[in-house]
């Protein structure tokens, strides 16, 4: 309900289905990580909690984009001209 996706954007949403995570980015001044308000999650990897700092030191354990990508996808604190979706 308060999230839109939007026509112009570079990527459409199949573009990004290789990913286990994709979401906002999140400037390391404020957290670390990314903001799941709009966001794709695979299920498979999603059916044990994870967090980030674990699945980083398990080499190909999680698929996740860099920032650059992630930041074309959906905009929180990190602003993007003509991102696929906002929150």
């Amino acid at each position: 309900m308060d999230s839109t996706l939007f026509s112009n954007a570079v990527w459409s949403v199949e573009d990004v289905f290789g990913y286990d995570l994709i979401a906002a980015p999140i400037v390391p001044a404020y957290e670390r990580g990314y903001k799941g308000g709009l966001s794709l999650r695979k299920g498979a990897w999603m059916k044990e909690p994870v967090d980030q700092e674990e699945a980083a030191g398990i080499e190909g354990a999680i698929n996740l984009p860099l920032m650059e990508i992630a930041s074309t996808f959906s905009v929180e604190t990190i602003d993007y001209p003509n991102p696929l979706g906002l929150k």
